[in-house]
């Protein structure tokens, strides 16, 4: 089956919704809390993957390459990801993902 573009952008904007409100909580630096934020990392950036590569490109450019690798990294080699890059990650790039994923469903 596949997928339309707004469902593919749905899936991403619900995982990286709970970035968002797991960064806006006052034990984000907790492992727990950590966890959670790069898993949910992971799962929006992967659901973006599933996007036309042509598209990904109109929607990020060059920022996919680095969503990319931050996935990767965290995927298979988290005991290497530094907390503060990830929070970082999330503090500062996720919300610029989520304003264009945004953009696109609400026109």
């Amino acid at each position: 089956m596949t997928r339309t573009e707004q469902e593919i952008l749905e899936e991403a904007l619900d995982s990286l919704e709970l970035v968002a409100s797991y960064v806006a909580r006052e034990d984000r630096t907790k492992q727990l809390v950590l966890d959670a934020i790069s898993m949910r990392i992971i799962a929006g950036v992967e659901a973006l993957n599933k996007l036309d590569p042509q598209r990904r490109e109109e929607l990020f450019g060059d920022g996919w390459t680095h969503m990319r690798a931050m996935r990767n990294r965290i995927a298979h080699g988290y005991e290497f990801v530094d907390p503060e890059v990830v929070l970082e990650t999330a503090t500062r790039d996720v919300p610029r993902v989520l304003e264009t994923i945004n953009a696109v469903l609400k026109p």
